[in-house]
């Protein structure tokens, strides 16, 4: 691939990007109107008016290959499963948090081999990838579908080995059906 062929892809894949951080703030505000009465308006308006720059000194994710949905994107050297439709500019900071600063081990918390490790929130699954590379076995909850059906992918070698099972569902103390809010709808582009 040439150089101008290269930059055009560059180009073209910032535009998508831009595009898919509108879309993702107008579906947010969308679905904050429509509970205006129990909405966070100032955590609403800070996530509208975030930047999510790309000069941030968290490692930037990179969209690799898209699926059924789903963007596998590469984070540093690691590769996690994530939906489309959903903001990702978060998984620097997720990546650096839990690899770099390893801040779910502190003090006598550490994880060991063969150990169980409970991720209950395991959204794009870095926390869960960091246990199983230090050689535990991981029970990982997700309430969120979509974000469920992106973390078997990113574990997908480790359930195989039996090494880890995804639960798409959250845990509680009480067994019972709660009304799901969440902010992200499909984006859905226009090219003309």
């Amino acid at each position: 691939m040439g150089e101008e062929a290269k930059r055009r892809e560059e180009v073209m894949m910032g535009v998508i990007g831009l595009f898919r951080k509108i879309s993702w703030r107008l579906n947010l505000l969308q679905k904050a109107l429509s509970f205006p009465l129990e909405t966070d308006w100032g955590g609403v308006l800070r996530e509208i008016f975030s930047s999510h720059s790309q000069k941030s000194s968290y490692p930037q994710p990179h969209l690799l290959r898209e699926e059924n949905g789903l963007g596998c994107y590469q984070v540093k050297e690691r590769e996690v499963w994530f939906p489309l439709s959903f903001d990702p500019s978060f998984l620097g900071f997720m990546y650096e948090e839990i690899f770099v600063q390893k801040v779910y081990e502190c003090g006598d918390c550490r994880i060991h081999p063969g150990e169980w490790v409970v991720d209950a929130g395991a959204c794009e699954g870095f926390f869960s990838l960091y246990a199983l590379e230090r050689g535990a076995n991981v029970l990982a909850f997700e309430p969120v579908p979509e974000i469920a059906g992106a973390l078997e992918r990113t574990l997908k070698k480790y359930i195989e080995a039996g090494r880890a099972k995804v639960y798409p569902f959250g845990l509680g103390r009480e067994r019972e059906r709660k009304k799901q809010y969440s902010f992200f709808q499909p984006l859905r582009l226009l090219i003309l």
